[in-house]
């Protein structure tokens, strides 16, 4: 699915760019495609591969061009905050309904460090609300971080 993104560069400068978050199987990271179009189509830098290693941040834009979301760089991807709250969840990709549910990378109680995904990291946190938990046990993680960010 194609996003709107303002990327901000390492050296400061920015790009807007309309690119599906993609995948690079054999490096195990992410990236966004760029289309210069102000080169001639046979100019090999054209089309250029952005990594998260490349920029300082990106941010998701609305149709306004409003900021909705803002990726941190990793070493493989961009995090997103897919929930805020006393938790924090993030994801990959920039949505906060369906992908989200199906994309938890890391996760963050308050303001302990980032942590990446591990259901069984996770449990001791939930352990401490019947409702989130009886979510967590049934895998269902994205409703389990809502309920319990409900509660606390």
């Amino acid at each position: 699915m194609p996003y709107t993104f303002r990327v901000t560069l390492k050296d400061g400068s920015q790009k807007i760019v309309n690119s599906a978050v993609f995948p690079e199987i054999n490096g195990h990271r992410a990236y966004l495609s760029f289309t210069d179009k102000h080169l001639p189509k046979s100019n090999p830098n054209r089309t250029i591969k952005i990594y998260p290693s490349d920029t300082q941040y990106i941010d998701l834009l609305s149709d306004d061009s409003l900021s909705i979301m803002n990726g941190q760089p990793t070493d493989s991807c961009w995090l997103f905050a897919v929930i805020e709250g006393k938790v924090k969840a993030f994801s990959y990709l920039p949505e906060t309904e369906g992908f989200a549910r199906y994309s938890l990378i890391a996760f963050q109680v308050g303001d302990q460090p980032i942590q990446p995904w591990d259901p069984r990291a996770f449990e001791t946190t939930l352990k401490t609300d019947d409702k989130a938990y009886r979510y967590f046990l049934k895998k269902e993680y994205y409703d389990a971080i809502l309920k319990f960010d409900a509660t606390h």
